[in-house]
């Protein structure tokens, strides 16, 4: 991995869209462990403040989810999931007009 690592700061009176962006950036972070043929899942305990004392975080700091991260067992398998289609899924009302009308 190179470049420089940066620290994101919202501002302290921005509360919007804070955890949305720390949840899309492990999505990222767990697609870049995966293709480096790295096993993770998402952890999230109940509370979080032993992790900081543990780790001696300051109180304005707050742990979001943890990544345990490993080398899969060689006979790992991955269950072959595939996406329902929108029929599967979806319940059409017939009752409603067409849109346009």
């Amino acid at each position: 991995m190179s470049g420089t690592l940066r620290r994101i700061r919202f501002p302290a009176n921005s509360s919007n869209w804070r955890k949305e962006s720390v949840g899309i950036a492990c999505g990222f972070f767990v697609r870049a462990l995966h293709r480096m043929g790295l096993a993770t899942l998402t952890y999230t305990p109940r509370t979080m403040n032993f992790l900081s004392k543990i780790l001696g975080r300051p109180s304005n700091e707050r742990p979001y989810l943890l990544f345990p991260i490993g080398y899969p067992a060689p006979d790992a398998q991955v269950p072959n999931l595939r996406r329902k289609s929108i029929d599967e899924v979806a319940v059409w009302n017939s009752a409603l007009p067409p849109a346009g009308d």
